[in-house]
Formats: structure tokens, C-alpha cells, sequence
């Protein structure tokens, strides 16, 4: 498999000035969660315009007209087409999630996937850079480059003889739910497909630059948002004795919530509650009927997820009960923990180290739709550092914009990724 590494890494290579050329193209035309067409139609007619021995900055500089298609629509219509083309620089393409789309290349059989999200966010950019967007939305997560270098990876695939299918996911609405991840998983395209393992590699500024990580188990946490809703009765300011003000039953919960999560789990596991959003009286001398706070709750194991929410709802009754009102809890339940499968990530590891990518290691409690795939197939989910530590601007920052040698190290990463999941189809 080295002799198919090698080839690979040089095709890469050769693809890499048009997609950071690309790159700055979808970063300066950002479209938010289920908008995302435009941009789906331009990453898929620069994936199409690619064939074997194509010129790839040529072809990316004007994708709109390569390889014949539709200048008018990207060559994409929402149906289902293929690319002219044999063997692996065919290309077959498919919409899925509304906005989004597949694409296979490849001999038929098993395959492996490769995920890059679409959506930009609903930020004004401040970067200064001389292609940042001016349409009130912004590639603030690094989407933009997941993309390019997403591009680059099956652009270069179209060049080689693949010994197994590459499936490409371009994926709508990570940032907000419903989230696009369930969408694609709910169609069963994927297991339609054939596809064994997924991989995904996301920017990540508290990773050192320049190093990819490839962490077993665990990587981001379980995400759901709560309400505490206490409801007592109103009344004046002047008479709280008439009234069961729900306020400092409210307060007191709000306290005592987290620590009781954290109490009812194994401290080596983080749990992580934060309620930012209280609402009650409208007027000073008000004494509300109802006060209530949101926020979210976040687990690294499922397990921990539901014994959390049982202690929250317990501590949210207890407390309002102990102050004449009672008390509510709701779960609007969100992304699952993202967990790395052991022998992808090995593997991948294996193939960073092969290709002299320096390796780190990084989880947090933040949460990636991504992590929707795992009951589904193997996933493995790669943090791509751009080092600007905590100091830095921080992803969905309107400041934060990952350098272009980020394309050639996500790409990178989703090429190892490949690499792997072809190593273990047959395991």
C-alpha cells in the first residue's frame, strides 16, 4: 500500500494551488445552515472538473466550465449524474440532506468516506483578509478549508488507480439542528453505498501548528440543551408571604445543578452544565408566576449522559418543592459523544507518521454532528492545529482564519484517513 500512498501524496501535491485557490473562493462566498446550495454546486463542479493528468490549479480557477459542465449550475442540478471518465476518475454524484451531496469514485465494493461540512455561520467577519466574506455570514470554523482540502484529496483519487471506492460527503447544517449528519444517516445511503468507515479532520486553534491528531476513544463530548421551568404563583413585592415567588428556587437550582451532575459521576470522565439564560419578572415590584433558565448539559460517555439528566431532574424537583413551587425539566437532546474508533485511528496515526506529520493529542467537551455516523459505521475524526492557543481567536471568532497551509495538512489527515479505512476493510 506504500507504492498507493506515494502516488497519492504526489497528485496531492499537484492539487494543492487550486484548492487553496478554491479555498479562498468559498471563504468569500460563506452560505449559513440550509443555504449551503451554492456552495454545494461549486464543490462538486471542482470535484467534476478534475480528470487524470488535468491541470488542478487550472481546472479549480474556473470549475463552472471544466469537464462540461453547466456553467449555470455547477454542473449539478440536484439530481443524480456522472462525471466523463473511467475507473477511478469517474465520478458518481448524488443530492442528499436537501442541500448536500455524494460522490463516489472508485471500483464498486467496499469504501471508504470522507465527511467536509458546508455551512458557514452567522458572523460579520473581522479578519481583514483580502477574500473574507462581506455578506454578513462567515467560514468561522474552518468549513471552508475541510472543504478544500476535501476537494484536493478526491481530485488527486481521479488521477490513481483506486483498489477501493472513495465516498465524499459534502454535509449541510453542522451548526444547527436538525443537523444534516442524521439526515445522511437516516437515508441509509451511506450502508447503500458500501461505505465501512467515515473520516472527518476539523481545524482545531488549541492544537499546535502543524500537528494532526489521531486520538482513540473519546474525542468530543454529547451535547443537550435544557430548560428548568419553576412555576409558583405570583404576586406584589410588597407581600412575598401571598405568593411562592419561584425566583430563588430558580437561583438556588441553577447552583446546584452542576455540582450535582458532577457528583454523580466518575470524576476521570468531565461532565460539563452550564446555564446561561434566566428569565422571570418583567417589573421590579413583580413577584413572576414562572421563572426559567436554559442552557446545555455535555458527557464524553453515553452512559454518564442519561445518569446526569436523572440527577438534574431529581434536584430540579427536590429544590422547588422545598420552596412551595414545582419544578419542570426538559432535554432537547443533541449530538451523541463523538467517539474514534481504536483501529482507525491507530492506523491513521500510522500513515501521519509515514507521511512526517507531526502528531498531538486533543479532546474537549465541544460537540460535532459528526459523531451522529458512529452507531451507524467506524468513524474517525482528526484535529488539524492552527496554534493559536487560548490567547488566539478561537473557532467561531470573527477574527479567526486558519493559514493556507492548513488546506495541504487537512488534506493530509483525511488522506491518512483514507489509507486506514482501506487497511481494514477486510479486517
Amino acid at each position: 500500500m506504500t507504492d498507493l500512498a506515494t502516488a497519492w501524496r504526489a497528485a496531492l501535491a499537484a492539487e494543492l494551488p487550486g484548492a487553496v485557490a478554491l479555498r479562498h473562493q468559498l471563504h468569500a462566498m460563506p452560505q449559513v445552515s440550509g443555504a449551503e446550495e451554492p456552495t454545494a454546486r461549486r464543490v462538486a463542479a471542482a470535484i467534476l472538473a478534475g480528470r487524470a493528468g488535468g491541470d488542478g490549479a487550472a481546472d479549480l480557477a474556473d470549475p463552472d466550465g471544466a469537464d462540461g459542465a453547466d456553467g449555470g449550475d455547477g454542473g449539478d442540478g440536484g439530481g443524480s449524474r456522472s462525471s466523463p471518465g473511467r475507473g477511478a476518475s469517474a465520478v458518481r454524484l448524488e443530492t442528499i440532506a436537501g442541500t448536500g451531496r455524494l460522490l463516489r469514485i472508485g471500483p464498486d465494493g467496499p469504501a471508504v468516506g470522507l465527511r467536509a461540512e458546508m455551512d458557514g455561520l452567522p458572523v460579520a467577519e473581522a479578519t481583514g483578509a483580502p477574500f473574507a466574506a462581506v455578506n454578513g455570514a462567515m467560514h468561522a470554523c474552518g468549513h471552508d478549508v475541510h472543504l478544500a482540502a476535501l476537494v484536493a484529496v478526491v481530485r488527486a483519487a481521479r488521477r490513481i488507480d483506486l483498489p477501493a471506492g472513495l465516498v465524499a460527503v459534502l454535509q449541510p447544517r453542522e451548526e444547527v439542528g436538525p443537523t444534516g449528519a442524521a439526515d445522511v444517516v437516516a437515508s441509509g445511503r451511506l450502508l447503500d453505498l458500501d461505505v465501512r468507515s467515515l473520516v472527518a479532520a476539523h481545524v482545531q486553534p488549541l492544537v499546535p501548528a502543524g500537528c494532526v491528531t489521531s486520538d482513540p476513544g473519546p474525542v468530543n463530548a454529547s451535547v443537550d440543551e435544557i430548560d428548568i421551568v419553576i412555576t409558583g404563583r405570583g404576586g406584589h413585592g410588597a407581600y412575598p408571604h401571598l405568593a411562592a415567588d419561584p425566583v430563588p428556587a430558580l437561583c438556588r437550582t441553577v447552583l446546584a445543578v452542576p455540582e450535582a451532575a458532577r457528583a454523580a459521576v466518575d470524576p476521570l470522565h468531565p461532565v460539563v452544565v452550564t446555564i446561561p439564560q434566566l428569565a422571570g419578572s418583567g417589573a421590579p415590584n413583580v413577584l413572576p408566576g414562572v421563572a426559567t433558565a436554559s442552557g446545555t448539559v455535555r458527557a464524553m460517555r453515553e452512559p454518564d449522559r442519561k445518569l446526569v439528566h436523572d440527577r438534574i431532574g431529581r434536584t430540579v424537583r427536590a429544590i422547588a418543592e422545598a420552596h412551595g413551587c414545582t419544578g419542570e425539566y426538559r432535554i432537547r437532546r443533541g449530538e451523541p459523544a463523538l467517539v474514534n474508533d481504536a483501529a482507525l485511528a491507530g492506523a491513521s496515526a500510522s500513515w501521519l507518521r509515514t507521511f512526517g506529520v507531526p502528531s498531538a493529542s486533543f479532546a474537549s467537551c465541544g460537540s460535532d454532528d459528526f459523531a451522529t455516523y458512529g452507531p451507524q459505521v467506524p468513524i474517525l475524526m482528526h484535529f488539524v492545529g492552527t496554534g493559536e492557543g487560548p490567547e488566539g481567536p478561537m473557532l467561531h471568532d470573527a477574527r479567526y482564519l486558519p493559514g493556507d497551509g492548513t488546506v495541504e495538512l487537512t488534506a493530509l489527515a483525511l488522506l491518512a484517513g483514507w489509507l486506514a479505512g482501506y487497511g481494514l476493510i477486510g479486517s
